[in-house]
């Protein structure tokens, strides 16, 4: 929860086009689970915002990646910059 807490404090823009961003989880978390838990998943994020993240849902991690990022890679850099702070 360390990392999910930092990463929302950090206001990071979206990783596609810079505007305000919430995290995208990039391993789902399934309905029913307890968000409020550390959650592997909760290592594992995108700084999206909602126009792009509804999108991501939408067309699958697959296509997004065609168009935009390569949503691991970026994701891992934001990890990075956790872990050397």
């Amino acid at each position: 929860m360390d990392y999910l807490n930092w990463f929302r404090k950090q206001e990071f823009g979206c990783a596609v086009c810079g505007r305000k961003s919430d995290p995208h989880h990039l391993t789902p978390l399934g309905m029913g689970r307890d968000r409020k838990k550390p959650l592997l998943e909760h290592w594992k994020l995108l700084p999206l915002c909602r126009e792009h993240h509804t999108e991501l849902h939408t067309i699958g991690s697959e296509s997004f990646e065609k168009k935009y990022c390569n949503i691991w890679k970026d994701g891992l850099n934001f990890l990075i910059k956790y872990l050397d702070k």
